[in-house]
């Protein structure tokens, strides 16, 4: 293996302990909290894609625009 995936192996690793032991991080999860975790992790796909992937570039960078829009949309909806 190399030096590289021995990084990305091992700092995951640390992150999943990281969550036992970290205070204030062991409250139960809510529907809506396990949603926006959810939501965290497809951007950063979307992301990964974007750098690592130029053939799905184009639609992911297009998925983030209709994300954002949609937020921004429920921001001014529920801002009132």
């Amino acid at each position: 293996m190399s030096k590289s995936v021995l990084w990305i192996i091992g700092l995951s690793l640390l992150v999943g302990v990281a969550r036992f032991s970290v205070p204030g991080v062991h409250q139960v999860l809510s529907w809506e909290d396990t949603y926006e975790a959810l939501a965290h992790i497809w951007v950063g796909c979307l992301f990964a894609l974007i750098f690592l992937r130029p053939s799905l570039r184009k639609v992911s960078v297009w998925c983030l625009v209709i994300i954002n829009a949609i937020e921004l949309a429920m921001f001014f909806v529920r801002a009132r």
